[in-house]
């Protein structure tokens, strides 16, 4: 995994949606063509469209379109910086996803 990017990016990914799905709320995703997002999660009232970055190349049009088609959505990023705490996240979820943006 250390030595394949594309490989530790899907790991990442897969981690940050299971943590998602612990949380409860409605967890899917966007897709328009070729623009996507990878979750979209909905918890309280509040729509998050999330993008997972790993140091993989990957364009943030999908999250640029998301953004004019829905206009209240608020979009959050996780890289591998932020990922730790994100991941470690147990209680307080609708703070800690704001603290993203």
């Amino acid at each position: 995994m250390r030595t394949n990017p594309e490989w530790r990016g899907r790991v990442f990914e897969s981690a940050v949606g299971a943590q998602l799905a612990r949380f409860g709320g409605e967890l899917s995703y966007w897709r328009d063509g070729d623009s996507e997002v990878d979750f979209i999660y909905e918890l309280n009232g509040n729509i998050f469209a999330i993008e997972v970055k790993s140091g993989r190349k990957k364009s943030s049009q999908g999250m640029i379109q998301c953004l004019r088609r829905f206009k209240n959505i608020i979009p959050i990023t996780i890289t591998t910086e932020n990922g730790e705490r994100f991941l470690k996240v147990e209680e307080r979820l609708d703070e800690e996803l704001l603290s993203f943006v």
